[in-house]
């Protein structure tokens, strides 16, 4: 990521300038301008960015230090169990992140109809709920799919815990039992983040997307092919073939060196 004159960067720009080009491009029809300024001014290349994504090690500190998070809320707050409550919510939903692969909305919009312990399956679908519309999305301009998300062993327990803590519509409901806004929940997330890294839990802090990543890059690296990241992510295979399974690469090494190991004389 570039700034430019310390301003914006390529991406920002690029979105400032089709915005101007479309006003403008109505001035022009409307007879207010003559020629629309913005046709000599280029599209920047917007330059490829690393994603971020934990490793196995990581994500064991990252689980291990919500849990003393957990378990030192517990102790401070002693009998208020909504504070206890939220900091299993949080636990669960970090987990569901990593271990899932869900967008950020995708997980807050959760209803308990969604998740089927039973057949170990979440469900992301459309929804209206009390007046208020969620769609699936998969990105700009690009359609809605609903899908089905196979819930793991290391995932089970966690959900198991989280759905049996409540009786909430909401799979991750917010401290008042209310839907959780992405923003409060962004906030509780940082705060809990940070805590782990004051306490030399992480080194740093992640967010939702690196923890959305992370899935991506470790299934991969177990041997998921691009179609398969992408079903369950709800991409396209180019998309996970450029992010995950490219990283997975030098993983993949003693996969391909087909005479090493015991079958080598076979």
């Amino acid at each position: 990521m570039v700034l430019l004159d310390g301003q914006f960067c390529e991406t920002t720009f690029n979105n400032y300038r089709k915005t101007f080009t479309t006003f403008l491009s109505w001035c022009v029809k409307q007879k207010y301008i003559l020629v629309n300024p913005m046709v000599d001014i280029d599209i920047l290349d917007v330059p490829d960015r690393k994603i971020l994504f934990l490793t196995k090690a990581e994500v064991r500190n990252q689980l291990d230090g919500i849990d003393w998070f957990v378990k030192e809320s517990n102790r401070v707050n002693g009998s208020n169990i909504s504070s206890h409550k939220e900091s299993i919510t949080l636990e669960t939903l970090v987990a569901t992140y990593i271990f899932a692969g869900l967008r950020l909305s995708e997980a807050l919009w959760l209803m308990r109809e969604d998740v089927d312990l039973e057949s170990r399956t979440i469900y992301i679908r459309d929804k209206i709920v009390d007046g208020r519309k969620w769609q699936v999305k998969r990105g700009r301009g690009k359609k809605s799919r609903n899908r089905d998300v196979p819930i793991s062993d290391t995932l089970f327990p966690y959900l198991e815990k989280q759905l049996r803590q409540h009786d909430f519509k909401w799979v991750f409901p917010s401290p008042t039992g209310n839907l959780w806004s992405s923003g409060n929940f962004s906030k509780k997330l940082r705060c809990m983040q940070k805590q782990l890294v004051d306490h030399g839990y992480i080194e740093k802090r992640w967010s939702c997307k690196d923890f959305r990543h992370t899935f991506g890059t470790l299934c991969a690296m177990n041997g998921m092919s691009d179609l398969e990241v992408a079903e369950v992510m709800d991409n396209s295979p180019e998309i996970c073939r450029k992010h995950y399974i490219n990283m997975a690469t030098k993983y993949l090494r003693k996969k391909v060196d087909f005479m090493m190991g015991q079958n080598a004389e076979a």
